[in-house]
């Protein structure tokens, strides 16, 4: 028999930089520096059933003032975020020496992305990994003097306030929440400590979308709108209309959403690991699959295989017609491999009646907004 889900299994946190790229995207002021942001808020409403912001208080002491309530204070999308908080379970704690044990992780891994052994840490090379209202807090009480000073006393106040977001983050996934973040320590704890799934669904999209998109733009465009994005936008008239069109997608995917995670849970819970590796095969050939299945390569694809099975009917009609069947195997492929989840399915058709950025963006955006993007 498999093993007991976490209390906060199928649920997001957002923190501070997708709730501010939602807003910017809702109410104006997008830039193109919130795109990577956007994208991601957008996953967790799409591939999660309830979703939180990061201020959180779960009785132990974990909160961060770091997003205000509402989220987004429009009339639409607010009404998608879980606002009661006294619903939550607490937190899952950490068990003796497990505290201990991330913090000489985090040590190891923020040596290598600062390029210094953690006896040579100062302030300011530790306060980059730290959430926004977290930052503030330690500008507002360390001087640039102080954050630049090998005082234990400094280094050591930046280092507490890391360690508790490490903790948070560590306890939340310990959870079965899935956090949604920018910040340099979560996508660290993305890396070597979190679950892949469900956002590896999206690992091989986002590159091959962006190739093709930086392939195919003009002169002018100066910011690659990610899938997500570029679905939503491209189903708008006007820029009224975001909020509504964000919650009906979230709506349209909750079938496929609550399939996708019962197959989620039976490959981490099952007791055969021969189960476990056919679902996650599944999963890699649907991630790897997202982007061919939703723009195929048809038209050349089937004149070359047209031609080859041309070549062979005259002599050998039984080859002739093996060497079609194979060729059109072959290109559906890829609609057969996300095909396997009705979630991959369902993107990878919404994602092909994407329209041109150049056109959704000179629709929606204001012209302040449409300069920023390189709009003229």
């Amino acid at each position: 028999m498999g093993r007991q889900l976490p209390p906060l299994m199928r649920s997001a946190i957002l923190d501070y930089g997708p709730i501010e790229a939602l807003k910017a995207l809702v109410w104006g002021g997008l830039k193109p520096s919130h795109l990577s942001a956007l994208e991601i808020g957008l996953r967790a409403l799409i591939t999660t059933s309830s979703v939180r912001v990061w201020p959180f208080h779960d009785g132990f002491g974990t909160s961060d003032a770091s997003v205000s309530w509402p989220p987004i204070d429009d009339s639409a999308l607010d009404y998608e975020f879980e606002y009661d908080n006294g619903r939550l379970p607490a937190l899952a704690t950490l068990q003796d020496g497990e505290e201990e044990a991330l913090d000489r992780l985090a040590d190891d891994l923020l040596s290598q992305a600062i390029g210094k052994k953690p006896e040579h840490f100062k302030p300011s090379d530790l306060i980059q990994f730290l959430p926004p209202s977290k930052q503030d807090n330690v500008t507002a009480t360390l001087s640039l003097e102080d954050l630049e000073s090998d005082e234990t006393v400094n280094l050591e106040f930046v280092r507490e306030m890391l360690r508790e977001h490490l903790l948070t983050l560590v306890r939340f996934h310990r959870s079965g929440a899935v956090v949604f973040s920018e910040s340099p320590l979560a996508k660290i704890c993305k890396e070597h400590l979190f679950a892949k799934y469900p956002e590896g669904l999206f690992a091989e999209l986002n590159p091959a979308y962006k190739d093709f998109i930086r392939k195919i733009v003009g002169p002018g465009l100066g910011a690659t709108v990610p899938p997500l994005s570029a679905l939503v936008l491209s189903r708008l008239s006007k820029r009224q209309e975001v909020a509504v069109a964000i919650r009906e997608l979230r709506e349209e995917y909750q079938a496929s959403r609550d399939s996708l995670w019962d197959s989620l849970e039976r490959m981490w819970t099952a007791d055969n690991l021969n189960d476990q590796m056919k679902i996650l095969r599944d999963l890699e050939g649907a991630s790897a699959s997202l982007f061919p299945a939703a723009f195929p390569q048809r038209d050349r694809f089937l004149e070359t295989a047209l031609s080859a099975t041309l070549d062979l009917a005259d002599a050998r009609p039984v080859s002739a017609f093996k060497t079609m069947g194979s060729a059109l195997l072959q290109m559906d492929e890829h609609t057969s491999r996300v095909s396997a989840f009705g979630f991959t399915k369902q993107l990878s058709s919404d994602l092909s009646k994407i329209q041109g950025s150049d056109k959704f963006l000179r629709r929606i955006l204001a012209r302040s907004e449409q300069i920023e993007f390189g709009l003229g």
